[in-house]
């Protein structure tokens, strides 16, 4: 117990030595520094003590975090990515002590990094940064030796470099996102290839999308193979033997990827809804489908096709998530780290389309 509150005393030493070191940077105040610490000590605490059995995987991360500061290299662990993720996190100067509340601080670190590194890009204030620390999924899964904010914080770099046209940032970002999370990296690739190559004339838009459907019934029979691959192996981890498993483009199909999107876009099943968990969930995703519904409506009103195009494959895959995962837990870490980088994308889209448009019209 001892240790455990000397390390709780040092790794918030440490996160109060980066903020004040950053102060003048990053232009916060003693006010922020004070809540941040509070937040991150406090969240650790209160989350760890009711939820410290829910998230396996941090044990694993702990075990091969501290194989890795003991120099200890073995690859011995059936997950790849679990490794290699362990090893990433044990970068950060904190103490880990193979406890889990000790260890989160690496969590906040990274949650820090993604305020630092959109701050310095302009893309987010002190005060919405301060706001989106109230999102139950950000308070929760920060408050574990988790991958969810360092998975997080590659997806918001390697997007937003990735739109500025930069090179080496976006593919090593990239590359260290598929050894820790495949699926999402192939889905950022995505996003940004419909980011530069979305048409602009509705016409064409609608092309694109009649012929996209098309070949995706024609080739359906090659796609599903990977598709009940994937729904297999998810739904065993959870422990579930009973799934469904696809051989063609029918209704039958239709119906349960729309139910799969419904249930991706709300985080729950049916029978959750009554809990405390599924009640949280359902609010938080509520706030953030509004938020996303709101800025395809301003999108669409100043002809932004690229986001719209971008939300829409966002739908799809919302649509996969829910056939796949099965877990509502897992289907909402996955679904966090790739809503929260598409919302800010869409927002500051806007933002910039607005503003020059404002610009126009004075100097016109």
């Amino acid at each position: 117990m001892t240790i455990f509150y000397l390390g709780i005393l040092f790794n918030g030493c440490i996160l109060y030595a980066i903020l004040h070191f950053a102060k003048k940077k990053f232009s916060i105040n003693s006010n922020f520094i004070i809540f941040f610490i509070s937040y991150s000590v406090i969240t650790i605490f209160l989350f760890n003590l009711f939820y410290g059995t829910k998230f396996p995987d941090s044990n694993w991360l702990l075990y091969y975090a501290d194989k890795f500061r003991d120099l200890n290299f073995s690859t011995e662990s059936n997950s790849f990515s679990i490794f290699f993720g362990a090893n990433l996190l044990s970068i950060p100067p904190f103490i880990i002590v193979n406890d889990p509340s000790t260890a989160a601080f690496v969590s906040k670190f990274f949650l820090l990094m993604i305020f630092f590194y959109l701050k310095f890009n302009k893309l987010i204030t002190n005060n919405l940064f301060v706001l989106s620390l109230f999102l139950p999924s950000l308070a929760i899964y920060s408050s574990f030796f988790l991958r969810e904010t360092l998975i997080l914080f590659i997806c918001f770099v390697f997007l937003n470099e990735a739109i500025k046209k930069k090179i080496i940032i976006p593919i090593l970002f990239l590359i260290i996102l598929f050894f820790l999370r495949e699926l999402q990296s192939f889905i950022f690739i995505l996003i940004i290839f419909i980011y530069f190559f979305s048409p602009r004339n509705k016409l064409k838009i609608f092309s694109v999308y009649f012929f996209g459907i098309l070949i995706a019934i024609i080739f359906s029979h090659h796609y599903f193979k990977i598709l009940n691959y994937e729904i297999e192996v998810m739904h065993l981890e959870d422990g579930e033997v009973i799934f469904n498993q696809f051989n063609k483009f029918d209704l039958f199909f239709l119906s349960k990827f729309f139910e799969g999107m419904i249930r991706s876009l709300t985080v729950i099943k049916p029978i959750e809804i009554t809990s405390l968990k599924g009640i949280i969930y359902l609010l938080e995703a509520t706030i953030l489908n509004l938020i996303l519904f709101y800025l395809v409506v301003q999108n669409i009103k100043i002809k932004n096709y690229k986001i719209i195009n971008i939300v829409v494959f966002y739908l799809i895959i919302c649509g996969f998530y829910g056939l796949i995962i099965s877990n509502s837990s897992t289907l909402h870490r996955y679904k966090l780290s790739t809503t929260l980088p598409i919302i800010l994308l869409a927002f500051n889209q806007t933002y910039q389309i607005k503003k020059n448009n404002v610009w126009r019209i004075r100097n016109n």
